[in-house]
């Protein structure tokens, strides 16, 4: 029995991405993608190869192709902006996301950082307030 496995379009238009197509060989996806692009039909488009997972009766997906259209003022320099670098591998474009920076701890979280390191001086104080009672008492 053969694994199920076929190439979806999917298109991005009014702000989500809906699917368009399904093909079953790669060229065939990839060239219709490269087509709906340049047609102007949505602002991006990715073409996902979706294979049969039988062990968890899931279809799995990996992005083979994606490619966005360019706004009339963009460059090199905002597309790095928007954290999308482009390469090019045997004639089909891939872009690869770079991670977002890491954020700064919040605000929240520094006040409950401080409100627990209060409390262990709290504790230690109490503590030795009791054992230094006990030495006074010891010695008086």
């Amino acid at each position: 029995m053969s694994v199920p496995t076929f190439y979806e379009i999917a298109i991005f238009r009014d702000g989500r991405w809906s699917s368009h197509a399904t093909y079953a060989e790669r060229h065939e996806a990839i060239d219709d993608a490269r087509r709906i692009i340049n047609e102007g039909r949505c602002e991006s488009v990715r073409v996902t190869h979706e294979k049969f997972d039988v062990a968890s009766s899931l279809f799995r997906g990996s992005t083979v192709f994606r490619q966005s259209r360019k706004s009339p003022g963009e460059t090199a320099a905002a597309r790095r902006d928007n954290m999308i670098s482009d390469s090019t591998q045997a004639g089909h474009t891939i872009r690869i996301l770079n991670p977002p920076p890491r954020r700064r701890m919040g605000t929240l979280w520094w006040l409950f950082a401080l409100a627990v390191l209060g409390a262990i001086g709290m504790v230690v104080m109490t503590q030795t307030r009791n054992w230094l009672q006990l030495l006074f008492a010891m010695w008086s």
